[in-house]
């Protein structure tokens, strides 16, 4: 699949994911950054007790650095404590933020059983790739059932032209 024919489907708890969609984080933190560049689309895949696709977003910037460095740059806008975030890159030398911008939460979102039938793959752990045509399978009735002033937010519109 071509970089430029791949959309990140990315996995969370469903804390950073509300967090996520309410605007409270905008940057979100992997030991292992996925390879994505700015102005990708992200689909966002709640995880248990949620199971959903729960919204999109476009990738502003994806930062590769030390455990320190990310927190320094990125600790505001990360939605969780220091204890938190020495807890997950413990044992970590490198890691990456991944900035989020034109998030856009799904009315009715699909749900996991949409993510095995209607394109055929299991959720990721992390994070994983799927082609354009299967993240536009994936949420095509979630964007006609989107709250309507999202749907005259310009974002939305461009989300829907870059997975077009």
């Amino acid at each position: 699949m071509s970089d430029e024919c791949r959309v990140l489907l990315l996995s969370l708890r469903p804390r950073y994911a509300s967090s996520i969609l309410n605007g409270e984080k905008t940057v979100e933190l992997r030991r292992q950054p996925p390879l994505a560049d700015a102005g990708s689309v992200v689909l966002l895949y709640a995880s248990s007790p949620t199971m959903r696709v729960v919204g999109a977003a476009t990738l502003e910037l994806t930062t590769v650095g030390n455990p320190n460095q990310l927190w320094h740059l990125f600790s505001a806008r990360a939605g969780l404590t220091r204890d938190e975030y020495d807890s997950y890159f413990a044992g970590s030398t490198k890691g990456g933020a991944l900035a989020l911008r034109n998030v856009v939460r799904f009315r009715s979102p699909p749900p996991l059983a949409s993510l095995r039938e209607r394109i055929g793959i299991n959720p990721p752990q992390s994070y994983r790739y799927v082609s354009r045509s299967q993240a536009h399978d994936l949420v095509v009735d979630a964007w006609d059932r989107t709250e309507l002033h999202k749907l005259e937010d310009s974002r939305t519109d461009q989300l829907k032209l870059e997975l077009a």
